[in-house]
């Protein structure tokens, strides 16, 4: 099993080919988190909900949906992906443990880009406007503030994009 880390860092895209070739499951944070409030998957949420499904405890619940999903596909044999940020420790260690559970692999794939380059793609994603994301300009400043570092055991388990 693997996740990945950073809005607007190519995540989704970095991935697609090597999922298709190996018969991989892509579990989604920003489908999920929809999904679980009842949302379009492919259009912006509006204001008046962000609010609410972007809270610690809506997020919480889409870091345990993500969890649950990804323990049925790494118990139904199939090499698993996470695709959300996990920007806390904590939630990277959950998935490190449901891994082992499962007797699955783990690897960290941590798609990077400057900060400057993050904005450009987000903004390009936001005027496209047909993303499940809803990540804008003021959601990446927040997560840049509020990331927590890999440690070094994490840094061990850095993977290349697996293509």
């Amino acid at each position: 099993m693997d996740h990945l880390r950073r809005i607007g860092s190519g995540k989704t895209h970095g991935t697609q080919q090597w999922l298709e070739r190996h018969g991989a499951i892509r579990v989604r944070s920003d489908i999920e988190r929809k999904r679980l409030y009842g949302l379009p998957l492919e259009t912006p949420t509006p204001e008046a909900r962000k609010a609410d499904i972007y809270s610690s405890e809506a997020s919480h619940r889409t870091y345990e949906r993500l969890a649950a999903l990804a323990r049925l596909t790494l118990n139904a044999g199939f090499p698993t992906i996470v695709d959300a940020t996990f920007l806390r420790c904590a939630d990277r260690e959950t998935f490190r443990q449901l891994a082992a559970e499962c007797k699955a692999s783990f690897g960290i794939l941590a798609f990077e880009a400057p900060p400057d380059e993050l904005a450009r793609r987000i903004q390009r994603r936001v005027q496209a406007g047909n993303n499940a994301s809803d990540a804008d300009a003021a959601v990446l400043k927040r997560q840049l503030a509020e990331r927590e570092d890999l440690g070094t055991d994490e840094r061990r388990l850095v993977v290349g994009c697996p293509e």
